[in-house]
């Protein structure tokens, strides 16, 4: 399934308070002592948006960016300054606070019927965790403190957070890892010269997966018109076990076999269904792309989808719809 990958907006938001000196003081060390706690509220309203954005936008949307938890700041400001209404600052903190929450938040019923490439569920679903958690902690707020209680719990909370965000990064690193030295990746991103090393690299291992690395190595060469691309695929041949699965692709790419003799050489269902793709692939090179296209269905619908031919159909299918 494509999958539609939305950003959620960036913001900056610039306050001149005004008021007297030893106003502007109280308010700030009472918002300096409670930092803790509004980072914590930042950080649940980021969660609030995330959960807010799977839930209101459209099941092929993906939703990315910090900005949640940011329009939630903004509207816990809001509440918050609920407490410091008897200063100067507290109107300007308000008036700041809007002209930055309505802009990001309006859009929200048009949002993914249009196309946008902001995430206003995940604004919405931070700025009401962001405005509940401010509430709570006005609730909890005694008068006569000068700061919220349980501080201590939210510097633990926050520590959490961060430890579980930091976690979370691991599996984005090697996913972005693999991506960028995945040779299929890189073969169908267009980065052929990338794909070429890594396909060199899964043919020197000389595992069970090998002999298809030098296919694909040829593929990549011929896209970038390697003129030794026929003759190590030719050197990959010789070397290759020629009574065994897939010497017979190397033979259709070599000349020496047609599309529908190389399908007669497959033993089974496995190899049938790859004979089927390589067919595919041998059509879309000779410009065929039509016959290639029907080749490419067939190996999505009867290839495992464990196997690389599997999700290569795919790719190849989408590039040629896009064309």
């Amino acid at each position: 399934m494509d999958r539609k990958l939305t950003a959620e907006g960036r913001s900056r938001f610039h306050c001149k308070a005004g008021g007297s000196a030893s106003a502007r003081r109280g308010v700030a060390a009472n918002a300096g002592e409670s930092l803790t706690l509004r980072r914590g509220s930042r950080r649940t309203s980021a969660l609030g948006g995330s959960i807010s954005s799977v839930w209101l936008n459209d099941a092929s949307t993906v939703g990315v960016g910090a900005s949640g938890g940011i329009v939630g700041l903004f509207a816990a400001v809001i509440v918050g300054s609920i407490r410091f209404r008897s200063t100067p600052i507290a109107s300007s903190l308000q008036m700041g606070a809007i002209q930055i929450l309505v802009p990001s938040l309006l859009p929200i019923f048009n949002s993914a019927r249009d196309g946008q490439t902001i995430d206003y569920a995940g604004h919405f679903g931070g700025a009401v965790t962001g405005a509940a958690l401010s509430l709570l902690l006005l609730t909890f707020w005694p008068r006569e403190r000068p700061t919220p209680r349980y501080d201590r719990v939210a510097i633990a909370f926050s520590a959490a957070f961060v430890i579980i965000a930091a976690g979370a990064l691991w599996p984005i690193i090697n996913a972005r890892h693999f991506y960028l030295t995945d040779p299929i990746a890189n073969y169908f991103g267009g980065r052929y010269q990338q794909a070429i090393t890594g396909f060199d690299t899964e043919a020197n291992l000389n595992g069970t997966r090998a002999p298809y690395a030098r296919v694909w190595r040829y593929f990549a060469q011929t896209r970038v018109g390697d003129p030794k691309a026929l003759d190590d695929l030719r050197a990959a041949a010789d070397t290759a076990d020629k009574t065994a699965w897939p010497y017979p692709i190397y033979r259709l790419f070599l000349g020496e076999l047609k599309p529908v003799e190389m399908v007669f050489k497959a033993a089974d269902s496995n190899q049938i269904c790859e004979a089927i793709f390589y067919s595919g692939e041998w059509y879309l090179f000779s410009g065929a792309t039509e016959e290639a296209r029907r080749r490419f269905r067939g190996a999505l619908l009867s290839c495992p989808s464990t196997f690389i031919e599997h999700e290569a159909a795919g790719y190849e299918l989408a590039k040629l719809k896009a064309k």
